[in-house]
């Protein structure tokens, strides 16, 4: 059985709306700077901060300066891509 921290983060159910498209929104992150695609990958997948440091068990001011790129640390971005956070989008190459 899998611990809590090793499961991938779920994104928040989208609410039912009549206007919401039937297909689902495709992001080109590609085309911006790396920490706003982080930033809007995480913000469309419901991924709070507070969330991430809970799964880690670090603090938040430390999954800030991980995402950041400040702190380099890979057993934690090791960590981060468990959680379903594409390696790409935390300034490491595939």
């Amino acid at each position: 059985m899998k611990k809590q921290h090793d499961t991938p983060l779920q994104p928040s159910p989208a609410p039912d709306s009549p206007a919401a498209p039937s297909r689902p929104l495709l992001l080109d992150l590609c085309l911006v700077e790396r920490r706003v695609a982080l930033r809007t990958w995480l913000i469309y997948h419901g991924i709070t901060e507070k969330e991430i440091g809970a799964r880690l068990k670090v603090s938040a001011s430390t999954v800030t300066r991980l995402l950041s790129g400040e702190r380099r640390n890979p057993e934690l971005i090791a960590r981060l891509t468990e959680l379903g956070i594409p390696r790409c989008l935390l300034g490491e190459e595939d």
